[in-house]
């Protein structure tokens, strides 16, 4: 079972770090130091959680890539452990789990983008909605998603905050597009479309948020956005004016 630092761990810290502070020039090699112990999460270096992905009792797998989430950007070298798990693994929290700790690595994560634009299409709205997270945060890195983001931005089964989350797969995937294909016309068309739905009204802010990620190749869109600028609700409203400044320069 996983353990968190050890005290043996902790005093060798404190130790090393008295030692920076006692011995002139030392402080040179702490942050080398720290950078060592920094890619432990619950006692256990990266390299123990990428092994325990491929444990075959699912909570070990789950415990793995939450650890390997929580470690953040130190937990780069797991990325492509971790999109395996999440094309292959047949139990769904293990996959949505490995999209979360995708998204919590962030730039590094780049090499998953084949993985997470595949659970993009995942029979478990979790693992969407975690993939579709991932993406959002990847910016241009994360442009050989865009076709499978403009098949989740139309998905039906999308149009679900889960009960949990504060937006919807759908509006995270548009948001993810917008940012995926910035200074690229490629996902205009999909982005009007949706600002246009009438049976998706929570829309029309991430909407216009992602068409002001696209940057000026989303001139076309300029006029639904301005009309934008009359809606009831202040944060669509807010939503358009920024879009129009980044579109329009001004």
């Amino acid at each position: 079972m996983a353990r968190r630092r050890t005290p043996r761990q902790m005093t060798v810290l404190v130790l090393l770090a008295g030692l920076a502070v006692a011995v002139p020039g030392s402080l040179a090699a702490l942050p080398a130091v720290f950078e060592h112990y920094g890619h432990y999460q619950d006692g256990h270096h990266t390299g123990y959680w990428v092994a325990a992905l491929a444990s075959a009792d699912a909570e070990d797998r789950r415990h793995a890539t939450s650890a390997l989430g929580l470690m953040g950007a130190d937990a780069a070298e797991a990325v492509p452990a971790l999109a395996a798990v999440l094309a292959d693994d047949p139990d769904w929290e293990t996959r949505a789990r490995a999209a979360l700790a995708l998204a919590q690595i962030g730039p590094a994560a780049r090499e998953a983008v084949p993985a997470l634009a595949r659970a993009l299409a995942d029979d478990d709205r979790f693992v969407r909605m975690n993939a579709a997270n991932a993406l959002s945060r990847l910016g241009t890195d994360a442009r050989p998603a865009v076709p499978a983001l403009i098949e989740a931005l139309r998905a039906e089964r999308n149009r679900t905050n889960l009960g949990t989350f504060p937006c919807t797969i759908q509006q995270v995937a548009a948001l993810a597009l917008g940012r995926a294909s910035a200074g690229t016309a490629d996902a205009v068309p999909a982005l009007m479309a949706a600002l246009e739905d009438p049976r998706a009204m929570g829309m029309r802010r991430f909407a216009a948020r992602a068409l002001g990620e696209v940057g000026p190749e989303a001139r076309p869109a300029v006029p639904l956005l301005r009309a934008l600028l009359a809606d009831d609700l202040a944060e669509v409203r807010e939503a358009a004016e920024d879009a129009l400044r980044k579109i329009e320069g001004n």
